[in-house]
C-alpha cells in the first residue's frame, strides 16, 4: 500500500506502551498529525469500511450547513455472523438502529456516537479532554463536543461493518465494560450547556442497566407478596387511577403489559411476511436474552462497584466454540435462581404458576440455551 499510495499517506503505528487504550491512541495520533487532516475516521480492530463510505461522509462534513456537526456516525451492520447468537445480534442491531437510533435523532435533532465507524472533525475534537481511564470514551466525546456547541449526527445512508460477539459469555464481558463506562459518565449529567438530546442519551445509558436490578427486585417482591409464606406481611395492590374507579392489576397483567410494550412495537417495521417472521424470531431471541440480563447485569453491577474493569478485546474468531463446561461455570447462577423460583412457586404460590413458570424455565435452561446458540452454523 505504501508503494502504491506513498509513504507519507500510509503509516503503520505501534505503541510500545498502549496507555489509555483507544482514546490514548487517538490522542497520540492527533498530537503528531492533526495539522495534516481536517477530519479523521475512527475504526475498531474489526471495522470494515465499504468503498465510497468515506467519500459520502466527507461530502457531508464539508457541506457548509454541517459546520456545527463534529461527529458523523455511520449505520453499523454486523458481518461474519456465524453462530445463531451472532446472527440474531445482527438482526437486533439492524432493527434497533432503524427503529430507535433514527427515530431518536429525528426527535432530538442529535444522535449518539458509537465510538467507531464515524468521521470526526479534527479541530473540534482537539478542544476536548476526555479523562484518562474512562471505558466508554464515545459518550464523553459526544457530551463534551455538545458542550462546545457541536452535534453528533447519525447517517443511515452510509454503512460500515463490524463483528458481533458469537456467544452470550463474550457479550457479557463486553457488557461489563459498557456498564462501568456508562456509570463513569454519570457526572456528565451535571455539566452545563448540554442539549436535551445529549442528556437523554446519558440518562438512557444509565437506565438501560439500572432497570435490570429494579425489575429483579420487582419480580422477587411480587413473588413474596403472592406467596402463602410472606403474603400476610407483604401485600401489594397495584392500581391504575382511571378517574372514577381504581383499576386493580395483578402481577400477570403487569407482566403482559410490560412485555407487550417492550417487544410488540417492533412489528411496525413489518412490510412482508418474511419481515414478520424475522421480527418474531428476533423478539423471541431478545426475550431469552433480556430475561437472563436481569440476573447477570444485576450481578455485574454489584461486582463492578468494588472491582476495577479493564478493557479486554473481543475475540475475533467468528467460528470459536463455547464448551458446555464453560457455559455451566458461567451460567449456573441463573439456572440456580430459576430452579429455586420454580420450587418456591410450586410450594407457596401455585396460583401464579401458569404465568410465571414458563418465564422462570428460561432461567433454568440458561446453560443449554447459551451453549446451543453459541454453536457455529453450517459453513
Amino acid at each position: 500500500m505504501r508503494t502504491r499510495f506513498g509513504k507519507e499517506k500510509i503509516r503503520y503505528r505501534h505503541r510500545p506502551y498502549p496507555e489509555d487504550a483507544k482514546p490514548g491512541n487517538i490522542k497520540e495520533w492527533l498530537i503528531h498529525h492533526h495539522q495534516e487532516y481536517t477530519f479523521f475516521f475512527v475504526c475498531d480492530a474489526d471495522s470494515m469500511i465499504p468503498k465510497g463510505a468515506l467519500l459520502k461522509l466527507l461530502q457531508k462534513g464539508e457541506h457548509p450547513d454541517n459546520a456545527h456537526v463534529a461527529i458523523f456516525q455511520t449505520r453499523i451492520e454486523i458481518a461474519h455472523a456465524k453462530t445463531l447468537f451472532s446472527k440474531y445480534q445482527a438482526l437486533s442491531a439492524r432493527t434497533s438502529q432503524k427503529l430507535y437510533t433514527d427515530v431518536k435523532q429525528r426527535f432530538f435533532r442529535t444522535a449518539l456516537s458509537f465510538g467507531h465507524g464515524n468521521l470526526i472533525r479534527t479541530n473540534a475534537f482537539l478542544r476536548i479532554q476526555v479523562p484518562k481511564g474512562v471505558l466508554s470514551h464515545d459518550i464523553w466525546d459526544m457530551a463534551l463536543l455538545n458542550q462546545l456547541g457541536y452535534k453528533t449526527v447519525y447517517c443511515p445512508d452510509v454503512v460500515s461493518f463490524e463483528e458481533a460477539p458469537n456467544n452470550y459469555l463474550e457479550m457479557r464481558i463486553r457488557d461489563r465494560r459498557w456498564i462501568k463506562g456508562n456509570f463513569q459518565s454519570a457526572p456528565l449529567l451535571l455539566k452545563k450547556g448540554l442539549s436535551l438530546g445529549t442528556r437523554f442519551y446519558l440518562s438512557y445509558g444509565l437506565f438501560m442497566y439500572l432497570c435490570q436490578p429494579i425489575v429483579l427486585c420487582w419480580i422477587v417482591l411480587n413473588l413474596m407478596g403472592n406467596s402463602s409464606l410472606w403474603g400476610q406481611f407483604l401485600y401489594f395492590k397495584p392500581i391504575i387511577n382511571t378517574g372514577m374507579h381504581p383499576l386493580y392489576i395483578e402481577m400477570s397483567t403487569c407482566t403482559i403489559i410490560i412485555l407487550s410494550l417492550v417487544f410488540l412495537h417492533k412489528f411496525v417495521l413489518c412490510k412482508t411476511l418474511r419481515d414478520c417472521s424475522l421480527i418474531m424470531k428476533e423478539t423471541i431471541f431478545s426475550t431469552l436474552l433480556s430475561l437472563n440480563n436481569i440476573i447477570y447485569h444485576t450481578i455485574d453491577i454489584l461486582i463492578i462497584s468494588f472491582q476495577t474493569i479493564r478493557w479486554v478485546p473481543m475475540k475475533k474468531n467468528p467460528y470459536a466454540t463455547l464448551t458446555f463446561i464453560k457455559a455451566t461455570r458461567q451460567m449456573w447462577p441463573g439456572t440456580l435462581f430459576g430452579i429455586a423460583v420454580v420450587y418456591f412457586i410450586m410450594n407457596y404460590c401455585p396460583h401464579i404458576a401458569l404465568l410465571i413458570v414458563p418465564i422462570v424455565i428460561i432461567f433454568s435452561l440458561s446453560i443449554p440455551i447459551m451453549y446451543i446458540t453459541s454453536l457455529p452454523l453450517s459453513r
